[in-house]
């Protein structure tokens, strides 16, 4: 009921008279009425607290337009004169429900909510007050933009202890969650959702923003080997997408449906045999002063929409993909080799779980973030697999199980048993707005076991463009090794999986690698190298970008050192020359460096104006030098 129905007495009086006699549902699916827990009162006259766990609802925050109605009450008690009832939210507000009220025994489905006739206090009435009832506080205080997820509780004090016949019950207890409730009479709090963004937090701290979401897969969860399982020719893994942004990832359908770039129908077959496909917005919510709410809608792409009876809802298309990989190189495991492929995912896009520290479906950087600590927690809405909007809410997981179609990575029947590399991708196209897009991919480690018992040794090798005659190395074996032995052919060894070497001379080298694996499997295999002797002009490099280089001291006398930060990994030779282009020293030759900050240190004999070149082989870095 609402306060237009105040003046309409009779239907008032007749709506309570239906209403408030009955039980409550408890297994209401509307995610509006939530029940706590019952138990005995205390007779001793301190507070017995019984909780209320609300663990989902939407809007998440209450507020004037979307909060607490009522709060009911089923209990037994031989004078309900002597206790006093209130209601504790997850803010710890407290609420007064009852005082002292009531002239005689117990109180059955006692409703407490602003929209009734009048106050258990007055005289007309009487136990066990059956209806609707006004608090002695007003229960709009709860609606003051506080996150209504969490502890509720209703605390009961018995204030003349010792007189209780064994008869003080708590048989049932309820709130209830709706539109258009009761304001409050304290200060409410700025509110951030989906229809208000006034408190919406921006990532650097300002009041103009784009609320967007960021999504990651929790390492530990597709990690965890109850959550995969191994078949001969198939991995079946589990694909958990969260959203730790700013912002919810809302996909809205646009009721445009096309084949390829021509218009079609929903039910239209294209002529390619595949259905027609729905053009798809991801909408962007936005903070702005001066603005209740903005977003901004962007194309998505056409998605393919599941027409099957009983689904009619589109799937949002190349949202993950799962690949099985050996080690590469690079520090970039999408660069890796590819095993076995997965499809790119087509999910419903939806909350499937929320975040908590425990169970870490938002686990980022090793760290299992909670859905309270996020500073816009549960932006969004109930996003469910249906035909309108789909999305995943801050601090939520959309979970697609391992046994779920297109969660499958598929390899060769003749596959060798050993370790490898699970590389999970979120967004392989980059078709999504998000505010991070270097925290979707996820790397795991799995051991095959019901493959062929078998290992296959290989590598490539290639001539890094650079003086001198330097060959990068790349272990290419299946399973991945527990150890190498290379022999370059030239007296030289490495037990490194990449290792990049420096031959003395030009010339032809028989080159083998040996390797073990964790099945205890020993191969090796030798392969010709030819290697030619490299002379670069350095003059016609590039400029080498993402390397900031200095030198110093600078002038320096003897002795001075070189310092660098890469972005990425690489690999790089520093070299000294003269004005005339002479070259006069070698500092380091030519080997791979991580990402990060690197210093070496070099003597040098010579005094003059020197250029110090760092180069990669196709580009370069240099800084004047003076020593004296």
């Amino acid at each position: 009921m609402n306060n237009m129905n105040r003046p309409i007495l009779f239907i008032a009086f007749l709506f309570v008279s239906l209403t408030a006699f009955a039980q409550v549902d408890c297994s209401d699916d509307s995610g509006l009425i939530h029940c706590g827990v019952t138990g005995t009162i205390a007779d001793d006259g301190t507070e017995t607290c019984f909780p209320l766990n609300v663990p989902i609802l939407w809007p998440a925050q209450i507020d004037t337009l979307f909060g607490l109605l009522d709060v009911g009450v089923n209990l037994t008690h031989h004078q309900t004169s002597q206790l006093d009832i209130e209601l504790v939210t997850p803010s710890m507000n407290r609420v007064l429900l009852s005082e002292g009220n009531g002239a005689g025994a117990n109180m059955n489905y006692t409703v407490f909510t602003q929209n009734a006739l009048s106050g258990i206090d007055n005289a007309a009435n009487t136990n066990p007050y059956n209806g609707s009832y006004f608090p002695d506080e007003n229960l709009g205080n709860a609606n003051n933009g506080q996150l209504a997820v969490g502890l509720w509780q209703v605390c009961i004090t018995d204030n003349v202890a010792g007189d209780n016949p064994g008869d003080a019950e708590l048989l049932d207890w309820w709130v209830k969650f709706g539109d258009n409730p009761a304001p409050p009479f304290i200060p409410i709090l700025p509110v951030c959702n989906t229809n208000v963004t006034v408190g919406c937090a921006c990532p650097d701290g300002g009041t103009n923003c784009f609320l967007l979401p960021d999504i990651v897969i929790p390492y530990s969860v597709v990690s965890d080997p109850n959550r995969y399982t191994e078949e001969v020719g198939t991995l079946r893994v589990t694909t958990a997408t969260s959203n730790i942004g700013y912002g919810a990832l809302e996909f809205r359908g646009s009721g445009q449906w096309f084949c390829g770039e021509e218009p079609a129908e929903i039910l239209d077959i294209c002529d390619d045999g595949s259905p027609a496909q729905q053009l798809v917005y991801q909408r962007v919510y936005k903070r702005l002063d001066g603005f209740t709410v903005d977003h901004q809608d962007f194309p998505a792409g056409t998605m393919f929409h599941h027409a099957e009876l009983g689904h009619d809802h589109p799937h949002i298309d190349q949202w993950a993909q799962n690949t099985l990989r050996i080690k590469g190189l690079s520090e970039d495991p999408r660069e890796w080799p590819v095993v076995g492929e997965g499809v790119k995912i087509s999910f419903c896009a939806e909350n499937t779980l929320a975040c908590t520290e425990a169970n870490g479906f938002c686990e980022s950087d090793s760290v299992n973030i909670d859905i309270v600590d996020l500073p816009n927690a549960y932006h969004g809405g109930p996003y469910a697999c249906n035909a309108d909007i789909q999305g995943v809410s801050v601090g939520y997981s959309d979970v697609y199980n391992q046994t779920l179609a297109g969660q499958e990575i598929i390899f060769s029947y003749n596959q060798c048993n050993g370790k490898y590399y699970v590389v999970s991708e979120f967004d392989p196209d980059s078709i999504f707005w998000e505010s991070n897009e270097n925290n979707n991919v996820t790397i795991w480690e799995v051991e095959l076991q019901l493959q062929q018992n078998c290992c296959v040794t290989d590598f490539q090798w290639s001539q890094v463009d650079a003086p001198g005659s330097v060959v990068q190395f790349l272990d290419r074996s299946q399973a991945i090794p527990e150890t190498w032995v290379w022999d370059f052919g030239d007296g030289n060894f490495s037990s490194e999986q990449f290792p990049l070497h420096t031959y003395d001379a030009p010339g032809t080298y028989n080159v083998t690698l040996s390797t073990n694996t964790s099945f205890g499997c020993n191969n090796f295999r030798m392969m010709t190298v030819e290697v030619d002797s490299m002379i670069v002009d350095i003059a016609a490099y590039n400029i080498l970008e993402g390397v900031e280089m200095k030198v110093g001291p600078n002038p320096f006398s003897g002795s001075s050192a070189v310092q660098f930060e890469l972005v990425e990994q690489g690999a790089y030779a520093f070299d000294l020359y003269d004005m005339s282009g002479r070259k006069v020293q070698s500092i380091a030759s030519i080997k791979n460096y991580a990402s990060g900050m690197h210093r070496i240190e070099f003597d040098l004999a010579e005094t003059g104006v020197f250029m110090l070149v760092m180069t990669d082989g196709k580009a370069s870095a240099s800084q004047r030098v003076l020593s004296f």
